[in-house]
């Protein structure tokens, strides 16, 4: 088993989570974007290709929402395998420290902000009494 501290994770592995977590939803916010109309400001549908050539903006749209589908389904890919390893070690390591994984599980995996976690965890504003816990499992200075 790899119940000692910070043996298993790392939280550069907790911040590739994150990471992945904010951009698979940048990837969704664009690809909802797409499917909006394209109205010019004179009120009419439509674009120009390259050098103001009639374009065709819809097939334009459905071709970037293809490729960022595509790039939307890699990267969550890569977040369930990420999470799926991030909870095994969870269920390792909460019960060492079940404080600890609350506020990792909090910042890390529900996307909280490290004042959010504060106030959910211990009722006041600081950014720093969780996330110094977290460090200070990890073996990091803060």
């Amino acid at each position: 088993m790899h119940t000692k501290k910070g043996e298993w994770m790392t939280i550069e592995t907790l911040e590739k989570y994150r990471g992945i977590s904010l951009n698979a939803a940048i990837i969704q916010n664009e690809i909802n974007a797409l499917y909006a109309p394209i109205v010019s400001p004179n009120g009419k549908s439509g674009g120009s290709g390259s050098r103001g050539t009639p374009g065709n903006p819809t097939e334009q749209a459905v071709f970037r929402i293809l490729k960022l589908k595509e790039k939307l389904s890699e990267a969550l890919n890569e977040q369930v395998t990420l999470l799926e390893e991030i909870v095994d070690w969870m269920i390792e390591a909460e019960r060492e420290n079940p404080e600890v994984v609350a506020l990792i599980r909090m910042h890390y995996v529900d996307g909280l902000t490290w004042k959010e976690t504060n106030i959910r965890a211990y009722g006041y504003k600081s950014k720093h009494t969780a996330r110094k816990k977290v460090a200070r499992y990890f073996g990091k200075k803060m």
